[in-house]
């Protein structure tokens, strides 16, 4: 039996990891969409700014010069931040964490009713290899959306501070 249960801890463990990573991930790739947003809007607003005065006065060529930067510069981002589609991997990164959230509270549900007897051994046993095959098919999923090792370390340093474990009073509530 104890051999069952540091299975299931460890698969527990594995998803915790996957989930902090996957939500590193997400936030990650969420600011890089928000700080190319946000340089798009202001290049566009300086671009049209620059180009309302060369229209509206005699044209100085250092003005249109600048104008033609900022609209080429703005391009370009507004073709990174296509090409990158950091929306659809922040949306896939947190699909992913929710799924192995998922795996995490059925791991613990499973220690809650080994702790009480109350599961046969063979229902144990198709529990453990259906979590186990859970989290295959999540991580083959997860390989189109992939973390780095900065992710993976926030992960960790996350795990370690406890920041997935409940306290008493949260227990008692």
């Amino acid at each position: 039996m104890e051999q069952i249960l540091l299975a299931i801890q460890k698969i527990k463990i594995d998803a915790g990891y996957g989930k902090k990573k996957h939500a590193n991930a997400a936030d990650r790739k969420e600011k890089y969409h928000q700080y190319m947003g946000v340089t798009l809007i202001v290049l566009n607003v300086l671009a049209v700014s620059a180009l309302f005065y060369i229209i509206t006065s005699t044209g100085d060529k250092c003005i249109t010069i600048i104008a033609l930067l900022l609209s080429v510069l703005a391009v370009v981002l507004s073709w990174l931040q296509t090409f990158f589609n950091f929306q659809k991997d922040v949306t896939g990164h947190r699909r992913i964490g929710n799924k192995y959230l998922s795996v995490m509270k059925k791991c613990a549900r499973l220690q809650a009713y080994l702790g009480s007897n109350t599961v046969k051994d063979e229902d144990i046993r198709k529990s453990v290899e259906d979590l186990g095959q859970e989290v295959d098919g999540i991580n083959q999923e997860a390989e189109e959306y992939p973390t780095n090792y900065a992710d993976y370390k926030k992960a960790q340093k996350g795990i370690n501070n406890e920041e997935e474990e409940y306290t008493q009073k949260e227990l008692v509530m």
